[in-house]
């Protein structure tokens, strides 16, 4: 593939990735599709297409979409950090630590071999 081709690629990936929530920003309100809905599918929509097309490092989504919500009023930052502190992310996060580490010493080969 060329350079020229590779531009063109993520020209449109980011075309898609801002065109398909400025099209939903564009749909007119009413009971069920209010503004702070609005503004919740526009700004996940867009992240799940930075994320989906690896336009961006995945942890900048992660980082910015609680912080989009707060500084658009979509919800307050005690809702938008709630999955932050629960006892899910500290499993998985010591999950990863303890597979880092049987794989850094060899037992984890140790124990798939057994």
């Amino acid at each position: 593939m060329t350079k020229q081709n590779m531009n063109t690629s993520t020209m449109v990936k980011w075309f898609i990735t801002i065109g398909v929530p400025v099209i939903i920003f564009l749909l007119p309100l009413n009971d069920v599709f209010t503004q702070q809905v609005k503004w919740f599918t526009v700004l996940t929509v867009c992240a799940l297409l930075c994320s989906a097309f690896e336009l961006l490092d995945l942890y900048v989504p992660a980082i910015l979409l609680p912080v989009l919500y707060v500084a658009t009023g979509v919800c307050d930052a005690t809702t938008a950090y709630s999955s932050w502190t629960t006892l899910v992310v500290f499993n998985i996060v010591g999950a990863m630590l303890l597979a880092n580490v049987l794989e850094g010493t060899g037992l984890l080969r140790r124990i798939a071999y057994f």
